[in-house]
This record gives structure tokens, C-alpha cells and sequence, in this order.
């Protein structure tokens, strides 16, 4: 998976996890909401600039937006960097019982 399509999925996922539309965020960042589209599709390359609007629209940060993107990890295992941003798309009521039954799964295996 490239940069762009990542960059793309995370915006996707954080705005939906917000709850917002395209539109939606497209106005809290001061942006088209095609463009938001076109950025999640991995279609767009956003600029620096273009991404702290996003951000700050998103309620998160460049760096906490950015972790993980890159690690070497990724590329021989990319299921820990899957499991993460399925995590954190999760609500937090719903992160607590996943993190509870990963506890669970793995003390059953040890």
C-alpha cells in the first residue's frame, strides 16, 4: 500500500469515527469536500498545510496522525500496523473491551 492510500484510509477512518460527513469535515478544515474525497481515495497528495487543516479538523495532531506510517514493520508485517488502525478507529468504550479480550486471548495462550 502506498503513502497516499494510507494517508486516505487514516483520514477516512478518523472522520468516520468522529461521526462527521465529508462535508462535514470538507467545512471544519476550510477545504472542498471533493477534495476531502479525493485525498481518501489516495487520489491527492496533500501538502503539509493542507494536512494541519485536516488535522485540526480530525481533533488530532501531524504527529499522532503520522505514528507508524513508514515503520519497517509494515512491510514484512503488516498486521500489527492493521490491527492499530482498527483500534483506534473504535470508540473508546469499545477499545477497553477489545484491549480486555486481546488480555484475555493471550494469557489463554501462554
Amino acid at each position: 500500500m502506498d503513502i497516499l492510500q494510507i494517508v486516505g484510509e487514516r483520514v477516512r477512518a478518523q472522520r468516520q469515527r468522529l461521526g462527521i460527513s465529508q462535508e462535514a469535515l470538507a467545512e471544519r478544515a476550510g477545504l472542498h469536500y471533493t477534495y476531502i474525497g479525493q485525498i481518501e481515495r489516495g487520489e491527492k497528495n496533500a501538502s503539509i498545510e493542507t494536512m494541519l487543516k485536516l488535522c485540526t479538523a480530525l481533533d488530532t495532531t501531524l504527529e499522532k496522525f503520522f505514528e507508524k506510517i513508514g515503520d519497517r514493520t509494515e512491510e514484512t508485517n503488516p498486521l500489527p500496523l492493521k490491527s492499530y488502525e482498527l483500534f483506534c478507529q473504535q470508540p473508546p468504550k469499545k477499545q477497553q473491551l477489545l484491549w480486555e479480550l486481546l488480555c484475555t486471548a493471550v494469557r489463554l495462550y501462554e
